[in-house]
């Protein structure tokens, strides 16, 4: 499996062109919440708002793309109003963030799936 490291408007890129997040919301996709816990904290833009690490796997089960976002309580996305790419499985590259720029989700290996 091919691996690249690159910086999140790269990511970002490959994530909004391919239309990731439209596709799984059309069903494409299923989406598994993999990490979630309130934001208390921090910068006052976000209290109040959940945290969430996002997995998109395919119909077969297969890593599509890990993401991060914020949920208001009301259930809107919070920040941009998209989720932001951490990993991609793009073209049969494996994209992932850049480690020095990963600043809002754990530090996360697709090799250890």
């Amino acid at each position: 499996m091919r691996s690249k490291r690159v910086h999140e408007a790269e990511i970002r890129r490959l994530f909004n062109e391919g239309r990731y997040y439209e596709r799984m919301k059309a069903g494409e996709f299923r989406a598994y919440i993999v990490r979630q816990k309130l934001v208390t904290g921090g910068d006052r833009r976000i209290r109040g708002t959940t945290s969430e690490t996002v997995e998109y796997v395919d119909n077969h089960g297969n890593f599509v793309a890990r993401v991060h976002q914020f949920r208001w309580p009301n259930g809107m996305l919070g920040a941009s109003g998209r989720p932001d790419p951490k990993a991609l499985w793009h073209e049969g590259v494996m994209y992932r963030l850049r480690t020095d720029e990963d600043w809002d989700i754990m530090p996360w290996d697709a090799d250890e799936r």
